[in-house]
């Protein structure tokens, strides 16, 4: 079976969905206002899945979120986020809604960017550890159970150039090679590293 897992861009997505106060903090000070407008980078990680659906909106929505700067943050700014969600289909909205933080089978938990160190008992309300990874990932985990991570593009190249999984002696599994134009997947329990070919930026895998 396969599984998908939310990611960075999808949980931007789906913040959009729930409208500007999710990008509000209370009552914050200059100083805290800052280091959330950067930390948000004005919600740039969602827009390589909105231009996706449509280069227009994400140009419109862009424009607007970087001429509300750090009001985004310090007020409670109106985007008019309906620009891309008039567009998206309901069924795609609601996978993405449908998404699992995480997924675990034997011995074998599937994240997007990690777990905690010492693999505590996981938690979907974790979300900022499964999507972003804690400090220290991969090379300090320590838990049990084998973990299989994207996020990082940290893919090691064989001797032709060719792009393979992060593979480390503390049972941890890096995937992400899209960045080289390949795609990758692990088959849980012979550990088969499953691959499609070379594609480069803008192309549609198989099409």
């Amino acid at each position: 079976a396969s599984v998908a897992a939310v990611d960075a861009h999808i949980e931007h997505v789906l913040d959009w969905a729930d409208g500007p106060a999710r990008f509000e903090i209370e009552s914050p000070s200059v100083a805290e206002a800052e280091i959330e407008y950067e930390s948000r980078d004005l919600g740039m990680e969602a827009f390589e899945t909105i231009a996706s659906y449509s280069p227009d909106a994400a140009v419109s929505l862009r424009r607007e979120l970087e001429g509300a700067g750090m009001r985004l943050i310090t007020e409670r700014v109106r985007i008019p986020y309906e620009i891309f969600f008039d567009l998206l289909p309901p069924d795609h909205l609601a996978f993405f809604e449908s998404l699992r933080p995480f997924h675990r089978a034997e011995r074998v938990i599937c994240v997007h960017a990690g777990v905690e160190l010492e693999g505590r008992a996981l938690d979907s309300r974790d979300l900022e550890v499964l999507i972003w990874g804690p400090d220290g990932f991969p090379d300090s985990y320590c838990g049990q159970d084998a973990v299989v991570y994207g996020h990082w593009d940290n893919s090691v190249e064989d001797e032709k150039g060719w792009p393979q999984p992060c593979v480390k002696g503390n049972r941890t599994f890096g995937v992400d090679t899209i960045s080289k134009g390949v795609l990758t997947a692990l088959r849980f329990p012979d550990r088969k590293v499953l691959q499609s070919s070379r594609f480069m930026c803008g192309e549609v895998p198989g099409g």
